[in-house]
């Protein structure tokens, strides 16, 4: 199957478990059941493999590791994208600065189709940031069935980006430190979904048990606007991108993972904060 084939393949069985649960609900095991089938079909590609081989010996090459990898990798982001639109405005601004991202890579690789898949998203998404944010009547939502189809699109062009060199610095070209660029355009969406995943797990409840403590909840309720909360939480993304890119040339691998990990304690930390100065009064 062509790449075209497979995102189709892909992202109509994510759209239409998307619609289920926009009109009617769609059970977790539903959603997983989907979200797992449409993995696996774009990671049946070898072109959307983790190469865990530039990393380690030759058996990590192996596919009974990258495979399951890869579409871990792949329902984590579909599910952290779609787990941040719970406000206007923050699914599609994250979105875009991801894309972004991913437009400027691919273009400097010269990954014609991958290049065109970001702005054509980054296109869509900005129409759609418009009516999302619009006051009148004309306003609409992104729902499950966008927020997983634009989550796979970006799961997509992570796995992409994961597998393929790109000529851009020596530390790029390293395979660890593009999945550590990965937890820096993902940022927001990693934090808010690790962050309640501890929650509840501490709380000794379902990881899928849905609730209020996310970081846009918590912006919400400290009394910022929809649209305030989302421009802070996607200024905050572009800061992580800056900085990991201004460091990337100039510091090991090692020290960058460091940077990342503490970025997303201390932020961890400061929701945390913040959420409990909201809630006291």
């Amino acid at each position: 199957m062509s790449t075209f084939q497979l995102l189709a393949a892909a992202s109509s069985i994510l759209f239409m478990i998307g619609l289920k649960d926009d009109l009617v609900h769609s059970t977790v095991k539903a959603k997983l059941a989907g979200q797992l089938t449409a993995s696996l079909i774009v990671v049946n590609s070898t072109s959307f493999r983790i190469p865990f081989q530039e990393m380690f010996d030759d058996f990590t090459s192996h596919p009974l590791l990258s495979i399951p990898a890869s579409v871990c990798l792949l329902i984590l982001i579909i599910n952290a994208y779609n787990l941040i639109d719970g406000i206007d405005g923050l699914a599609a601004m994250i979105g875009i600065i991801a894309c972004s991202i991913y437009a400027w890579l691919f273009y400097t690789n010269n990954e014609l189709f991958f290049f065109l898949l970001s702005i054509i998203t980054i296109g869509i998404l900005i129409a759609f940031l418009r009516f999302n944010l619009s006051k009148k009547n004309n306003k609409i939502f992104m729902g499950d069935c966008g927020s997983l189809t634009i989550g796979l699109i970006i799961g997509l062009l992570t796995l992409r980006f994961l597998s393929t060199s790109l000529p851009l610095t020596p530390q790029l070209n390293k395979v660890e430190t593009r999945i550590l660029l990965i937890t820096a355009v993902l940022f927001i969406p990693f934090l808010d979904t690790f962050r309640i995943i501890i929650i509840r797990i501490m709380k000794r409840q379902s990881p899928f048990k849905a609730d209020k403590n996310h970081l846009h909840h918590v912006l919400i309720k400290y009394g910022y606007s929809h649209f305030q909360a989302s421009l802070l939480l996607s200024l905050i993304q572009v800061s992580t991108l800056l900085l990991f890119f201004l460091l990337s040339g100039k510091v090991s691998s090692a020290y960058l993972f460091g940077m990342m990990l503490t970025l997303y304690v201390a932020s961890a930390l400061i929701i945390n904060f913040v959420r409990a100065k909201a809630m006291a009064y």
